[in-house]
């Protein structure tokens, strides 16, 4: 009774679903063919008395009427109730039906929903919406039907072949109809299947690609850019599973296998840039481009900055024990594959051949030691960002600016906040001279911009990299300010650890020798004059700190340093007319004084004193600026052939 009660009660819902769509594409055609001969009498394909005539066999179209729309609405969610209806009636009353009345529900479902879709695909003109709207309805049922059919029968199977064999239906039906629902509903499907592998049976499904893969070629050829990017990030999430699902037991993803994926980053960035590059004017997959771009360069910075630490790889050549196999032959077969894509290119892209070359390192240079490692990782993150200000500035491009200075700042960013870190471990001993370090470092990455604007300049290209400085000054203030506080006994940075020399001895020789060579090849020396004038400083008091410095002197220097930093900032303001260096040298000012009295509150002497003194720099420091504009003015009206009133 149940069976013949639903199977009624379907026939009623497909009767009333047809109805209500029939009723609202009523005239749809109409407006279409109206709209369709208006261009075709302005083409001149024919004239004003045709295009009456050929109205007239199918009746002009009208104006929308609010009463309409109304009705059409009311209809609209009368279907709407039906169907949730007939739902919620299966859902009480699915456990009572017999067996035989569930199938023929199944399949009057599904044949319904792909018969109403080719009446108004194929029959009925004017009604497109309507028919894929069924056919989404009829690919839907399919996988309905597939877990539906399982549960009447009890069949006993893997459960997610089932979800496979409905994208298998989607997709076929999508490629055969040119669905774009179908494609996406193919995609969910298809993501649907690789995460119950993964998550619930933790398989790594290798084959899995294969599907991503063809996904992206069709999306591709097909012209579906949504579809097209979420494919892309299937094939991503396809490399993360293969190589991060356990399969092999609980100490299947070792530190030095973790390692050596790390570093098959490089490589592989290197080809989602070049990738990117080769499909960026190709139409409808601009999204895709992008999405590649900006992968590619999150994994060529991810392991300069990540295996930049400090940490013990007991291993000499990761890449040469026998566990590790897999991830060398993957590292190595993504660097041939770079390799032959370098040797096909003309020009080739400097950004990938400096990660390429870093790529050989596992197999050439001992990196479980941790002094060569953290020292080649420093050097190729200063190399890196080099190259990809460089590229980016040649290039042209606004999304490789944009990547280039972010990883530039989340360089600074990220050892700013991991060098103050290791400074407050250990009794804060090395505070000072983690912080210090940090500057160095700074300093090194702002001659190194400086470097690739010099060279983008001579390329022809328009790129100053003044964003970048000013945010290092920002960065630079903020640690010498950390800095300017009292602090505990500090240790001597000669008596810190074998990396920590060594690192310090590869910057400070970087920094030298980028200041030789941009002394001799810039002409605007001011920024680096300046710049030096903060370096040598930092450098001073990082080699002469040690035990027997009391903390008065620390405060003293540093505090003379952090004012100094601010002057030198305020100069360049007013020297280049930099407002915004200028904004943040008064800010630091504020920000140094007030934080200053609040500190002497209680001593009236020094906090007199810290005035005085203070307001006695700034008025020479006033006078100095004053000099200089004077002379900045007379000589440009000099030069004009005019004299200053």
């Amino acid at each position: 009774m149940y069976g013949i009660f639903s199977i009624l009660t379907n026939l009623i819902f497909w009767i009333a679903a047809v109805a209500v769509v029939l009723w609202l594409t009523r005239g749809r055609f109409a407006r279409k063919l109206g709209r369709e001969v208006r261009r075709w009498e302005a083409a001149g394909i024919i004239t004003p008395e045709q295009s009456e005539q050929v109205l007239g066999l199918y009746g002009k179209p009208g104006k929308k009427r609010g009463a309409g729309y109304l009705v059409k609405l009311t209809f609209f969610m009368a279907g709407v109730l039906l169907c949730v209806g007939v739902i919620l009636f299966y859902s009480a009353n699915w456990r009572a039906m017999p067996a035989n009345a569930k199938l023929v529900q199944v399949f009057l479902l599904l044949f319904g929903s792909y018969a109403a879709a080719w009446y108004f695909l194929y029959v009925r003109p004017g009604a497109v919406l309507a028919g894929r709207v069924f056919l989404l309805l009829g690919m839907t049922s399919f996988g309905a039907g597939i877990f539906l059919i399982a549960q009447i029968f009890h069949i006993s199977a893997h459960p997610t072949n089932g979800v496979l064999v409905w994208f298998f239906g989607v997709f076929a039906t999508a490629l055969v109809t040119g669905e774009p629902m179908g494609f996406a509903l193919s995609a969910i499907a298809a993501a649907v299947w690789d995460g119950w592998e993964v998550f619930v049976f933790e398989n790594s499904n290798p084959v899995f690609g294969l599907f991503a893969a063809t996904l992206l070629y069709v999306f591709a050829r097909k012209r579906r850019p949504l579809a097209a990017v979420a494919a892309f990030f299937m094939l991503v999430f396809w490399f993360y599973q293969v190589n991060l699902v356990d399969v092999e037991g609980p100490r299947f993803l070792t530190e030095q296998r973790l390692f050596l994926l790390c570093f098959a980053h490089l490589p592989l960035g290197c080809l989602c840039l070049l990738a990117s590059r080769r499909i960026w004017d190709s139409p409808g997959l601009s999204g895709v481009s992008r999405s590649c771009r900006l992968y590619g360069w999150a994994c060529m910075f991810a392991p300069f900055i990540g295996l930049s630490w400090p940490f013990a790889l007991h291993a000499s050549y990761p890449a040469y024990v026998s566990g590790n196999l897999f991830y060398t032959a993957e590292l190595g077969a993504l660097l041939l594959a770079l390799l032959a894509v370098l040797a096909l290119l003309r020009p080739r892209n400097v950004l990938a051949v400096c990660c390429g070359l870093f790529s050989l390192a596992p197999f050439l240079l001992p990196l479980g030691d941790k002094t060569v490692l953290v020292t080649v990782m420093h050097v190729g993150l200063v190399f890196f960002l080099f190259c990809a200000l460089y590229w980016a500035a040649v290039s042209g491009n606004r999304w490789d600016r944009a990547a280039a200075f972010s990883c530039a700042l989340l360089s600074l960013l990220a050892k700013g906040a991991g060098f103050f870190a290791l400074g407050m471990e250990k009794s804060q001993s090395f505070y000072a001279a983690y912080l210090l370090g940090f500057m160095i470092f700074g300093t090194v990455v702002f001659l190194v911009n400086l470097s690739a604007a010099a060279l983008a300049r001579k390329a022809g290209k328009d790129y100053t990299g003044g964003a970048l400085t000013f945010a290092w000054a920002a960065i630079g203030l903020l640690a010498l300010y950390a800095l300017s506080f009292r602090l505990p006994a500090q240790m001597s940075v000669f008596s810190a650890d074998r990396v920590v020399l060594v690192l310090l001895g590869v910057f400070l020789a970087l920094a030298l020798l980028l200041y030789a060579i941009l002394f001799s090849t810039v002409s605007d020396k001011l920024p680096l004059v300046l710049s030096g004038l903060v370096f040598l400083l930092c450098t001073g008091l990082l080699v002469f700190s040690g035990p027997g410095v009391p903390w008065k002197a620390y405060s003293f220097s540093i505090n003379g340093l952090l004012f100094v930093c601010l002057a030198v900032l305020l100069y360049y303001g007013v020297y280049q007319g930099h407002r915004a260096a200028g904004n943040l040298a008064l800010g630091g000012f504020l920000l140094v004084v007030t934080t200053r009295y609040f500190d002497l509150f209680w001593d009236l002497l020094s906090g007199s004193a810290l005035f005085i003194v203070t307001g006695g720099f700034a008025l020479l420091f006033g006078f100095a600026l004053e000099k200089t504009r004077r002379r900045i003015v007379a000589a440009g009206a000099a030069q004009a052939g005019k004299e200053e009133p």
